[in-house]
């Protein structure tokens, strides 16, 4: 592989990390600022937990670097960066009114199953990620 291959699987795997960092962000507000909170918003910190260690062992091994395994991280960024978008647009900031929090807590719940397929798109192409380093190993 050559090097613009590899410096744009590690700069892949390095935005992927931030994006990750941004998503538990996000879903940690969520869930201090309901109330009952759904307990499966702490299991997606999880699993996104677990894709930053993923990056971390891609930037750090260049037999990793693979034009294949920058392919996966690429479609996982594109899943993240959709997240964070999502999840950011339904944070609920201390001067929000009452009405804007129900309006926030309304859309929260239409946009519910949409952001649970996007979780559940990155959680897949995690696995792929995984997948492809396995064979890899091998």
């Amino acid at each position: 592989m050559c090097g613009l291959e590899v410096l744009g699987a590690v700069a892949s795997a390095i935005q992927l990390a931030t994006l990750s960092q941004q998503l538990i962000t996000s879903i940690s507000t969520l869930y201090t600022q309901l109330k009952d909170a759904p307990i499966n918003l702490k299991q997606r910190i999880y699993e996104i937990e677990s894709l930053i260690e993923v990056t971390k062992l891609i930037e750090c091994s260049p037999q990793l670097q693979t034009v294949e395994i920058a392919s996966v991280v690429r479609r996982c960024n594109v899943d993240a960066e959709a997240l964070v978008e999502v999840l950011k647009g339904l944070r609920v900031g201390e001067r929000d009114e009452l009405v804007g929090r129900y309006w926030k807590a309304v859309g929260g719940l239409k946009k519910e199953g949409g952001i649970l397929a996007m979780f559940g798109s990155l959680e897949r192409e995690k696995s792929a990620l995984v997948l492809c380093i396995a064979r890899i190993d091998w």
